[in-house]
């Protein structure tokens, strides 16, 4: 399906009522950008401009969503300036830099950043850019990747130096990786008075990592830095120890704590594997921040 096709199905917006094989309608451009509806009156062709004027739209081959989007027989969603939500645009191509031709990221919002290396990024607050397959702590120059279900830290430990995200070299957290986007709770920030940073520390040497239960995190209520999208996905596995039974520590993005956990209980159950990278300043993406 080309250009032309796509493009004349948001016209279906304008038209209430459904079409007949033989009862078929035609498109008008206005000069100041609108859209007209009217009898085929000879079958005008498409103009340099681009313009639609005379095209044919059957009406019952699509269906019109309530926020513009148009909805094709084989599924795809066809956005109102003719980019699809798949990531092509109109006529089935992807445009060299990666990003949509609204400057847009699949379904992930406008195009903040668009990085000759990595493609187009979203950018929450000024400091953390979401590109497709990973983000970045600009804070700390630190890349993530998108989060994964896993196991244990075992599991997540043979995954990350098999990943080629951003073209880095992927490696397992540690708790100190994970304390660096934490917020809201003194205790866990990273220079704060619980002392798992790294692995193999035993509960009691773990010093104070319990927050207290009255504090609400700044991020939607959780315990992460507010720039931070999906906070929850930072209950992530990171390090094990063994003494009888393998315990992990866990950062808890619902109350601030840090908690060990056995395999298969409570956090261990819902948290996610993401692999970590510390980026050199040749790998730090191309852009002003704002």
């Amino acid at each position: 399906m080309n250009r032309t096709r796509l493009s004349v199905l948001f016209a279906a917006t304008l038209v209430a009522t459904a079409c007949s094989d033989d009862d078929k309608n035609i498109v008008d451009t206005r000069d100041d950008g609108g859209l007209v509806t009217g009898e085929r009156d000879g079958g005008g062709l498409p103009g340099a401009d681009g313009s639609l004027d005379g095209q044919v739209i059957d009406i019952d081959a699509f269906v019109v969503l309530p926020d513009g989007q148009v909805v094709l027989p084989d599924g795809a969603a066809v956005l109102p300036d003719g980019a699809t939500a798949d990531g092509a645009t109109a006529d089935g191509a992807s445009p060299a830099d990666g990003s949509l031709s609204d400057g847009s990221l699949d379904g992930a919002g406008p195009c903040d950043v668009n990085d000759p290396k990595y493609g187009c990024g979203t950018l929450s607050g000024t400091t953390w850019i979401s590109f497709p397959d990973f983000e970045v702590d600009l804070t700390n120059n630190v890349a993530w990747t998108k989060p994964v279900t896993v196991v244990d830290d075992d599991e997540l430990a043979g995954i990350c130096p098999t990943l080629t995200a951003g073209g880095f070299a992927w490696k397992l957290p540690q708790m100190e990786d994970v304390r660096k986007l934490a917020a809201g709770c003194p205790e866990t920030l990273p220079d704060g008075s619980c002392n798992v940073y790294l692995d193999e520390v035993v509960t009691a040497n773990a010093g104070d990592c319990d927050c207290d239960p009255g504090l609400v995190g700044p991020n939607d209520g959780k315990f992460c830095r507010p720039e931070v999208p999906e906070c929850e996905t930072f209950w992530v596995w990171t390090h094990t120890y063994e003494t009888g039974f393998y315990q992990h520590w866990f950062y808890d993005v619902k109350t601030g704590s840090i908690v060990p956990e056995y395999v298969g209980i409570n956090i261990a159950l819902e948290a996610k594997g993401r692999c970590v990278h510390d980026l050199d300043d040749s790998e730090l993406p191309a852009f002003d921040a704002p």
